[in-house]
């Protein structure tokens, strides 16, 4: 058998993963009004079982460093697989774990899956892959999950976990980063068209559960990062209003004043 290594290069570095991830933490934390994630114990608990797929639907140039963030927190050693074009552009993606797929070449695609496959040793390994292939906005339906993932899955043996992720927002400035893991597939049970479709409902549904959240609010999310504001009202909104209400206030007293 061919080593993985050899057929996919593997570039992670752990002391630049250190620091990726607090570079990650600080960037989200500046640009979100707050990072919430649903179902991480259950799936941190499945990890320490075994091996995991990470099937996340693509919305933004922001997921891939949220797949950091959410990797750190589940406690896996976790590898992703990216476009080798966009790799070679931005190779400190593979520092962090990404490793290359080349998407025109079918023949060397499926031999780079099988690779990718065997890099799922054990426990507390994941290999994270966005099925839709491209960004795609998460209110258009289908969501266009690809049939890469079948394979990966038949391959490692291991479970499919659809990860749901969006940016809303919650009547402030900033957007939220919200993600929502669902139920892991089985492969083997659901077979190839099977899974597929449970894929495609399954990232329909923690979609709908996020939504939610952003609107609604769900006491089943757990905080990543808080949010920087007390309330609904940017920080900035609320020094105006009080400022007009003084004013308001200030020229009532001195009209009340100037009639008695």
């Amino acid at each position: 058998m061919t080593p993985a290594h050899d057929v996919v290069r593997v570039t992670r570095r752990p002391r630049f993963l250190w620091l990726a991830r607090r570079y990650v933490r600080s960037r989200m934390r500046s640009a979100f009004d707050g990072v919430f994630a649903r179902g991480l114990s259950r799936i941190r608990a499945l990890a320490e079982r075994g091996p995991l797929i990470l099937a996340a639907n693509h919305v933004a140039w922001w997921d891939p460093l949220f797949a950091v963030l959410l990797d750190e927190a589940l406690g896996t050693t976790g590898y992703a697989l990216m476009d080798a074009p966009n790799l070679g552009r931005l190779p400190f993606f593979g520092w962090v774990g990404a490793i290359p797929i080349v998407r025109d070449d079918a023949r060397r695609a499926l031999a780079q899956l099988r690779a990718s496959a065997r890099l799922l040793s054990g426990p507390a390994t994941a290999l994270w892959i966005f099925p839709q292939g491209t960004q795609r906005p998460a209110h258009l339906r289908p969501l266009g999950v690809k049939s890469g993932v079948v394979r990966l899955a038949v391959e490692a043996r291991a479970p499919v976990v659809p990860l749901a992720l969006n940016y809303l927002f919650r009547q402030t400035s900033e957007p939220s980063a919200i993600a929502s893991f669902g139920a892991p597939l089985d492969a083997e049970e659901l077979g190839r068209r099977g899974l597929l479709d449970a894929l495609e409902r399954s990232l329909a549904e923690e979609l709908a559960a996020i939504d939610v959240f952003a609107t609604e609010g769900r006491k089943d999310f757990d905080t990543l990062i808080a949010s920087r504001r007390s309330g609904d009202t940017p920080g900035a909104a609320r020094l105006l209003a009080t400022a007009a209400l003084r004013r308001t206030d200030d020229g009532a007293t001195r009209a009340s004043g100037g009639s008695a």
